[in-house]
């Protein structure tokens, strides 16, 4: 028998009707029930062997009849059924009949007479042969799915090697579960998934989980469509995505080692599959960053097109749609849906081979074999960077970096100028600090005293010692403990550099193309030339001309500096300064195709260089204009919206907005892969910012160190120094001791103090231990030695004050409580609630980490959400904050 195909959905049905209507008349043999249900499945509706809206009714006499909806036009193939396929129609000697085949006409009525010769006996088909390999098991028979009040079979494929790896994979969320791994439970072949993905292991691929949904049968058109569309279902699609996005996932990442980002959650599906993945994608752009859509049914819901064109793109989506020449009944109406589909996203901004692809195979049919031959395409490039191979740098688990301005640091020698033997001396106070990464502004050769025009790439600023000093360094931090990143001026040299130099007086120079002139002004951010009438583009200044990198020596001379400082020089990474900038196309000079295409090529480098070296990028900005360079850039990037929202929540006193940034990137990217900070060399100092306000100060430390993230402090904000514009006095000496020169000099210091730089100091909160200081020294250690801080999930909870941020950082073993007063009053009877599944159901004992008085015990229950919780007996204190640990009996 040819098996009907439960996806072929006739094109027919996605024409417009017209005034067409066939009516099918059928006689049964004698041995049929009288009170048998008879029903029609067919290309039709999904091949349905029970559609209630395809039963016939009974004429008399052993016959039945039904009028088919005016929507069914063209060639369609239908069975008759007692209501499933075991009880399907057959011939006199008990095979199986070819699907029956009729053309309903454009116009006017048609009928169609059929006899079945007698039905199939009822018994259950031989199965096929078991075909999963060994990576795939069944996560559960019984699934709960709360938003539909059901459940359903989920299989899980995880890759070789997982159990004795600690590595974390991406996930592909895929649905009709029955047909992606086993013959033996498919209904017309499987998709061989879980062999394709060990044949591409072997070969090197890292491999992804995949989970899979079975498909709910006769609901399977509701689930997979958002839209009713009478009288074949749908509308139940939103519950089913929403159960995906709420309750699978969650479960996912919480059991098994995962990549939770959307650059690394992946859905896929075909036919109505096709059509629920793209919705998936399109109303959680947040959650699926990856998109596969075979064979597409969008016939069955125009709409999607309504919300195609109405999306936003979001950096870094990938949505792949390969659809067959010969679909279904009518194979040119899909194709014109595919193109169509392809259109909408490219008019809503989605470009093409970057965020979409399509592709159209004349040999293509709807059918699981054109599938599984065109899915390892697909995985390939929805996943190029699957899992990658490079290790996440050790020091960011819980970690925290320190920026150092060498210059105001220590000086060893009286110039009044910080150096590199100063800062050796000082690596002991770092590592009591607890920091275990410094990120030093730049320290490469310079006339000016920041250091970000750089005269010799290859040389220690002489001010600060030599390249030999700089190397015993490294050696004393990493002696330590302590991660050495270095800062790595590429959009500009100096105007003193001698490739400019040497550009700026011959014009013949090959160093010409390392820059860029022109004979007259083309405007802003073009100066003029000292030597000859012509000019030059420098976008900060005219001490700093761009480099020009759309010179292929220019792109190779920055890969040979990064090689030199990560093997020479030794050290963990780079701070890359002012990114965005890097190459300016025509009328773009912020974020250009380029910058990113630059970006990818020069961490492929690094990572060839010194694989699981550390790049943290400067994109001033929103997350919407960070989010471009993920995923395959630059390591991580500062979070300025965190570092905005942080700061006003503490100013402001209200908890609206603050965790808002931190829960965006959560669910898009790994914790190492952002940077929270407070203020850096650019800004006004977070003291000042405050209004000298240290209560304030420590409240923000607090957020700052519980929050997730890699978070980078400046150097002195853990004493609290204050200072603003202009940017001499955001980088005065630190305030080591009392007395002249502060303990950072003997001689006179480069730039002078600040005026709190008598009682402000280190030795003055060294010993006290309430102290600002002490207050970042058991925060950093804290974040360190408990896991919920290193690496927890952030869960947001509600409190009854507005003034009150309160949140949990989990794993599955590890739960910190954090409430925070942003107030400027005491507040008491605080009550806390949350979400359903913000925590494990039981009993839990509280600890206050950073001493004092216990919480109040609590009680979860079974659904996981926390009630009217009061975590303090007492109250909290304007501007004050408690880290409790919840510990489950």
């Amino acid at each position: 028998m040819r098996r009907p195909i439960l996806f072929a959905v006739g094109a027919a049905l996605a024409a417009t009707p017209g005034r067409s209507q066939a009516t099918l008349h059928l006689s049964v043999p004698a041995s049929t029930p009288t009170t048998a249900a008879i029903f029609v499945a067919g290309t039709f509706n999904q091949w349905n062997p029970g559609a209630s809206a395809f039963r016939l009714a009974p004429q008399g006499g052993g016959t039945y009849a039904i009028t088919l909806p005016p929507s069914v036009r063209g060639p369609i193939e239908f069975k008759f059924t007692l209501g499933s396929w075991d009880v399907v129609e057959q011939d006199s000697a008990g095979r199986d009949v070819p699907n029956r085949a009729f053309t309903v006409p454009t116009a006017g009525t048609a009928s169609y007479a059929a006899t079945v010769a007698r039905w199939r006996d009822g018994s259950p088909r031989p199965l096929a042969r078991a075909s999963a390999t060994a990576s795939v098991s069944v996560l559960s028979d019984s699934f709960a799915m709360p938003q539909l009040e059901r459940t359903r079979r989920v299989w899980l494929y995880v890759p070789p090697g997982y159990a004795t790896s600690q590595r974390r994979y991406p996930v592909l969320y895929m649905h009709d579960g029955q047909n992606v791994f086993d013959a033996r439970t498919s209904f017309a072949g499987e998709w061989g998934v879980d062999e394709t993905l060990d044949s591409l292991r072997a070969l090197g691929d890292p491999g992804v989980i995949v989970v899979a949904v079975d498909n709910g049968q006769q609901r399977r058109f509701d689930e997979y469509s958002p839209w009713p569309n009478p009288p074949y279902g749908g509308g139940q699609g939103d519950g089913y995505v929403d159960f995906l996005v709420q309750t699978l996932k969650p479960y996912i990442d919480q059991h098994y080692r995962t990549l939770r980002d959307r650059f690394h959650t992946g859905i896929a599906g075909s036919s109505m599959g096709g059509l629920i993945s793209l919705y998936a994608a399109l109303k959680y752009p947040d959650v699926f960053g990856r998109v596969g859509v075979f064979s597409p049914a969008f016939w069955v819901a125009p709409s999607i097109y309504t919300v195609a064109r109405n999306a936003t793109p979001h950096p870094g989506t990938r949505i792949y749609i390969v659809t067959g020449a010969q679909e279904g009944d009518t194979p040119e109406v899909y194709v014109h849906d595919h193109q169509r589909m392809i259109d909408t996203l490219v008019a809503a901004g989605f470009v093409i081979d970057r965020d979409v692809r399509g592709a159209i195979r004349p040999d293509g049919k709807h059918a699981e074999w054109f599938w599984r031959r065109e899915f390892p395409a697909a995985y390939q490039w929805l996943f190029p960077d699957a899992a990658p191979e490079t290790a996440v740098p050790a020091w960011t688990h819980g970690g925290v970096c320190y920026e150092i301005f060498v210059r105001s640091f220590s000086d060893s020698n009286g110039d009044g100028v910080g150096d590199l033997n100063g800062l050796i001396r000082k690596l002991d106070y770092v590592a009591r600090l607890g920091v275990n990464c410094i990120w030093l502004m730049p320290v490469a050769a310079s006339p000016s005293y920041h250091g970000y025009d750089v005269s010799d790439y290859y040389r220690i600023e002489p001010a600060y010692g030599t390249n030999d000093d700089f190397q015993r360094l490294v050696a004393e931090a990493h002696r330590r403990g302590i991660a050495v990143l270095v800062d790595m001026v590429l959009n500009h040299s100096s105007s003193e550099h001698p490739y400019f130099q040497a550009a700026l007086h011959d014009t013949t120079s090959p160093y010409r193309a390392w820059y860029r002139f022109a004979s007259t002004s083309p405007g802003k951010d073009w100066h003029q030339s000292p030597v000859r009438d012509e000019y030059y583009y420098g976008v900060f200044w005219s001490g700093m001309p761009d480099l020009n990198y759309e010179t292929p020596a220019v792109r190779d001379e920055a890969k040979k500096i990064a090689t030199f400082w990560l093997r020479d020089m030794g050290v963990d990474g780079f701070r890359l300064d002012a990114v965005p900038y890097l190459v300016e196309q025509g009328d773009c000079v912020m974020g250009c195709r380029g910058t990113h295409a630059f970006l990818h090529e020069y961490a492929q480098h690094i990572d060839s260089a010194k694989p699981g070296a550390y790049t943290v990028g400067e994109a001033w900005g929103s997350i919407d204009k960070m989010l471009p360079y993920y995923p395959d850039q630059l390591t991580s990037y500062f979070g300025f919206e965190l570092s905005d929202s942080l700061v006003a929540a503490v100013r402001s006193g209200s908890a609206a907005g603050l965790l808002t940034g931190y829960l965006r990137l959560q669910d898009t990217l790994p914790a190492y892969r952002w940077a929270p900070f407070l203020s850096n060399h650019d800004q006004t100092r977070i003291l000042t910012q405050l209004k000298g306000d240290v209560a304030r100060a420590r409240l923000a430390a607090t957020l700052l160190l519980t929050l997730p993230g890699t978070p980078f402090i400046y150097y002195g904000e853990e004493i609290g120094m204050t200072g603003d514009k202009p940017d001499p006095r955001l980088r005065t000496p630190m305030q080591w001791s009392a007395g002249p020169g502060l303990g950072f000099t003997t001689g006179k210091a480069w730039e002078s103090a600040q005026p709190d730089s008598l009682t402000t100091t280190v030795a003055a909160q060294d010993a006290d231990s309430g102290s600002l200081l002490n207050l970042y020294r058991r925060l950093i250690h804290l974040r360190k030695r408990k896991e919920a801080l290193a690496t927890g999930r952030l869960v947001p909870l509600t409190a009854t004050s507005p003034h009150v941020a309160a949140y949990v950082r989990r794993t599955e073993a590890d739960v910190v409580l954090v409430v925070a007063n942003l107030g400027d009053t005491p507040v008491s009877r605080l009550a806390i609630s949350s979400a359903a599944g913000a925590l494990p159901a039981g009993q839990y004992t509280v600890r206050n980490l950073l001493g004092g008085a216990g919480g109040a015990p609590l009680a979860v229950g079974a659904d996981g959400q926390v009630k009217g919780y009061a975590p303090m007996r007492g109250w909290i204190s304007p501007h004050g904050s408690v880290i409790l640990e919840l510990n489950r009996q």
